[in-house]
Formats: C-alpha cells, structure tokens, sequence
C-alpha cells in the first residue's frame, strides 16, 4: 500500500500529542483520523473503515487494552493495532496476546513507528521475505507425532497470526535476540518451518501444567511455507499467543 492509501487512528487523551502526531504522519503522507478516547474511537470504528490503530493504553474514557479486545473480537487481522505508552508495566505478552503487532514507548522513534506502520500493512509473503544474519543463534524444534491441535492443548506449540509460542527448556536468549528456528510435525499432515524470528518474550518456569519457552515473532519464512502459515492462521485473534494467559 502507498502511504496515502493507508488510514490510521490515532487515539490518545493527551491532545496535544495527538495533534503532534497527527501533524507528523501526515507528512509522511498517511490519512490521519484523531481521537481522545477509547470508546469514541470504537464509536469511529462502527462507521469507518481503518487499516491501522495506534493507540495510548491508559485513558480515563475508556482504555488502550479493552479497545484493542473489542477490536480483535471483531475481526482477527484489521486494523492493525499497535500501542504506545508511557509506562513500561504493559509486558510485550500480554499486547501480542491480545492481538497487537507492537508497543512503543513514549517518547518513541518517529521513523521506527513508520516502518511499524508500512510493514503492518504487508502480506506475510512480502512482510517475511528477507532473511537477515543471525550469528548462529539456532532453535531447533523438532515435534513428531502430535498433530498441531494437540500440541496447542498441552501448551507445547501454539501458533498466532504473526508468531508462535514454543515449550523451550535450554538457555533462554534475551528478548530482542534474532533466531533462527526449525518445527517439524508429521501428523496429520507433513508441516514444516525453516525460518527467522525474533524472542519477543520469555517464561523461564512452567506453569499451570504448561512448559516454559519463547514467544517468538516470525521474521523470515521461505515462500511456500509462509503462504502455508498464512492459510492456516490468519484467522487467529493473537499475534504471538501466550498459552499461560
């Protein structure tokens, strides 16, 4: 999409910083619609057709959190949603779980929220196309003989529209670490994913019966198999799912 084609939300009750970014966005040619809270902007959403949502988490007419629960209910991929706040107690679990592609903090990077914004708006075939180095960080995830679904059920391997998460009892890499990963599963079909993520958060311990492991957003997946992980989970509310939450 070019950047005229691409409407935004932007939805804070400061209104001085939504009138600053509103100004900035749109020099970067973007169509800009503002908002002071969050059940005004679900009041917008009814009656216009958005592709992104950037929104403040905490605001006293209705918050950050519930917007993005009654917007993912809604529709599992649009509008995008990414959040940004000023407290750093939002856990990047929790916003991934909830659907959202992403959190900045205030102040934020103008630049890095408008590549966010452009690479929202992508196919996975385009958005996972380019791998990068990695500096020999390997996963290898062998799984054989579960099927998908009963490996969701135990918590092993659940799998998001952008991510999954993986039961992972070695040395866990920091958040941030670039990997690269290999999953294997036979049943009921041959399904295989050779690619790229990045940790996006961590468990160390089990919990509830549920394995300790990697929430890991996909960064690189050769064609075929992005096309393939497209067709079975583009229809998941979560962007990297937690099975503790």
């Amino acid at each position: 999409m070019k950047p005229r084609d691409i409407k935004i939300l932007v939805v804070d009750d400061e209104p001085e910083l939504v009138q600053i970014i509103k100004v900035l966005f749109e020099k970067f040619n973007f169509s800009i619609t503002t908002s002071n809270s969050g059940n005004h902007a679900w009041q917008l959403l009814q009656g216009h057709d958005f592709d992104l949502v950037l929104t403040d988490v905490r605001m006293t007419d209705g918050d950050g959190i519930e917007l993005a629960k009654k917007i993912r209910a809604r529709h599992p991929r649009k509008p995008s949603v990414l959040f940004m706040t000023g407290f750093s107690d939002l856990l990047n679990e929790e916003i991934y779980h909830l659907g959202a592609e992403g959190k900045f903090t205030k102040p934020f990077d103008n630049n890095a929220v408008r590549t966010a914004i452009e690479t929202c708006m992508m196919l996975p075939s385009l958005r996972w196309k380019t791998p990068l180095p990695v500096d020999n960080r390997r996963i290898k995830i062998e799984l054989k003989g579960d099927s998908v679904e009963s490996l969701s059920q135990k918590g092993i391997l659940v799998f998001g529209r952008g991510g999954f998460f993986a039961a992972y009892n070695k040395f866990l890499p920091e958040k941030g670490t670039l990997i690269s990963f290999e999953i294997n599963i036979e049943n009921p079909i041959p399904f295989s994913l050779n690619g790229q993520g990045i940790i996006r958060w961590t468990h160390s311990r089990s919990k509830s019966g549920i394995p300790a492991g990697l929430g890991i957003e996909i960064t690189y997946l050769p064609e075929a198999e992005s096309n393939q992980y497209h067709d079975l989970f583009q229809a998941n509310p979560s962007y990297i799912p937690s099975p503790f939450r």
